[in-house]
C-alpha cells in the first residue's frame, strides 16, 4: 500500500512575519505493525529539519 500525505500551513506572526509550512510525506509498504516505528522516525527527521531551519534564520538575523 501507498498513501501520500500533503499538507500546507500558513503561519502569520502578529509583527506580519508569515511562513508557509509544507508537509509531504509518502509512506510505501505500509503494515500496523510498523507504526510506532515510523511515526517516530518522522518524528526525529522532522525534529531535526525544524532545528536546521532554526540554525538557519538565527544566523540570518544576525
Amino acid at each position: 500500500m501507498k498513501k501520500d500525505f500533503n499538507q500546507e500551513y500558513k503561519l502569520v506572526l502578529e509583527n506580519g512575519t508569515q511562513a508557509i509550512m509544507k508537509v509531504n510525506i509518502s509512506v510505501t509498504d505500509y503494515s500496523k505493525a510498523d507504526f510506532g516505528k515510523l511515526m517516530s522516525q518522522i518524528a526525529s527527521t522532522s525534529r531535526q529539519a525544524y532545528l536546521t531551519i532554526a540554525k538557519e534564520l538565527k544566523e540570518c538575523s544576525e
